[in-house]
């Protein structure tokens, strides 16, 4: 009975992106472009410029998820190899529907606020097939609270952010490798109108790409958990009596 009231926490990952192991810069790992099809090695996610991204993900418990934090993969480029995060800012949007159709405002967060919790280097480098050992795209962490977001009720919502660092590079979003059948990751410039969401521009490829993100959530205890929770104590305290 205590049991059924209590919420372990669970991650949603959009997908991966790391290609190879101890292949890249210094033994680190890699995240290797797919050419020909794709020929770009991140999509602006820059705070500073005035870039977002956004992508879809599915609540799938009957109750609903209670979200902790966002992760994303990003990295700005550096003239010499340092993989030491220059993060310094995540900002977070959640939506109820696709952005770029009838729903531009966001329901839950905004791209004014700073949810940043933690940032670090992943080991893994943004790389070509051709230049792997090159070690000047480290790729970082970035984790925003969502603390105080409200439940999430089942359904699909899209999750939007922007990025800012003390590089004057990018911040640059890392997409999923392999890309998925059915990838359909946004971007958007929001100091411009506030309908021009649009599929990120894959480079040679015809298909979209999806960005990289984990969601830490916890699945909403299932009505009247609670209750039993609390009678499964009740009954403990009457049995030590």
């Amino acid at each position: 009975l205590v049991a059924a009231g209590t919420a372990s926490a669970s991650v949603y990952s959009n997908g991966p992106f790391q290609t190879g192991t101890g292949d890249g810069f210094g033994g680190g790992n890699t995240s290797a472009i797919e050419q020909p099809a794709f020929n770009t090695f991140g999509y602006t996610a820059s705070t500073a410029s005035s870039f977002a991204v956004a992508d879809d993900f599915t609540v799938t418990d009957a109750a609903g998820w209670s979200l902790n934090s966002l992760t994303v993969y990003a990295y700005q480029t550096q003239g010499n190899p340092n993989p030491v995060s220059t993060f310094t800012d995540i900002r977070v949007s959640i939506f109820a529907s696709n952005p770029n159709g009838t729903q531009n405002a966001p329901t839950y967060g905004d791209f004014t606020t700073n949810r940043l919790l933690s940032t670090a280097f992943t080991g893994v480098y943004r790389v070509t097939a051709t230049t792997l050992t090159n070690g000047q795209r480290g790729i970082m962490s970035i984790t925003a609270d969502l603390s105080d977001i409200p439940d999430l009720a089942p359904g699909t919502y899209w999750v939007g952010w922007t990025l800012g660092g003390t590089s004057t590079s990018g911040p640059f979003a890392v997409p999923v490798v392999p890309n998925p059948s059915g990838a359909n990751a946004q971007q958007r410039n929001f100091g411009a109108t506030p309908t021009n969401w649009a599929t990120v521009n894959a480079g040679t490829a015809t298909a979209a790409q999806d960005m990289a993100f984990d969601i830490d959530y916890n699945v909403v205890p299932a009505p009247g958990a609670a209750a039993l929770l609390g009678l499964g104590a009740l009954a403990g305290l009457r049995r030590r009596r």
